[in-house]
C-alpha cells in the first residue's frame, strides 16, 4: 500500500511544490526515500538552502515517515544532527505532524513539507529540541540572528 500511495503523492506535485520546498524527488530505488531542497522564506534561513531527507516506513500511511536534515541547522526546534524525530526515535514539539503519537493515517506529504518549512520560517522557542538555541533566541535575539547566519555559511546551500 505504501508504494501505491506514495506514487500518487509524488505525481500530485509533478513540479509544483508547497512554498518554501525548491525540490523534491523520489529515489530511483527505492519510492520509500525521497530528498529534497527548502528554501526557507524568513531571516535568518532566508539567505541559503538546506537538504532533507524523507524516510518512509513499509507501513506508511499508518507510521509517519522520519525526517532529517542533511544540512545542520542553526534552530531551536531541531537537534545537533538534524534529525526530527531523534536517532533513539524520540521527538521534540517541533513537528507534530509526524509525531508518532499524534499521526494520522491521512497526512500528505504536502501536509509534512508545509508543517516543515513554517517551523523554520517561525521558531517555537517555548518547544524547544535545542534549549540553549531556543534561550538565545528569545533573549538575545539579534545575536541568534548573527548565529545563524553565520552558521548557515558554512553548513548550508548557496541561493
Amino acid at each position: 500500500m505504501s508504494a501505491k500511495r506514495l506514487g500518487k503523492e509524488y505525481a500530485k506535485f509533478a513540479g509544483t511544490y508547497p512554498d518554501g520546498v525548491e525540490s523534491l524527488e523520489m529515489d530511483e530505488s527505492s519510492v520509500l526515500m525521497w530528498k529534497g531542497v527548502l528554501a526557507p522564506t524568513a531571516a535568518p534561513y532566508d539567505k541559503n538552502k538546506w537538504e532533507f531527507q524523507l524516510e518512509f516506513p513499509v507501513d506508511y500511511p499508518f507510521k509517519p515517515p522520519k525526517l532529517q536534515m542533511l544540512n545542520p541547522i542553526y534552530h531551536p526546534n531541531f537537534d545537533g544532527d538534524g534529525k526530527v524525530p531523534k536517532a533513539d526515535g524520540t521527538q521534540g514539539i517541533c513537528l507534530d505532524v509526524i509525531n508518532q503519537e499524534k499521526w494520522k493515517p491521512a497526512t500528505k506529504v504536502t501536509n509534512i513539507l508545509t508543517a516543515l518549512v513554517s517551523i523554520i520560517n517561525t521558531p517555537e522557542p517555548g518547544h524547544p529540541l535545542c534549549p540553549e538555541i531556543a534561550e538565545q533566541f528569545s533573549n538575545s535575539h539579534a545575536e541568534f540572528l548573527a548565529a545563524a547566519y553565520k552558521h548557515a555559511e558554512t553548513a548550508a546551500l548557496p541561493r
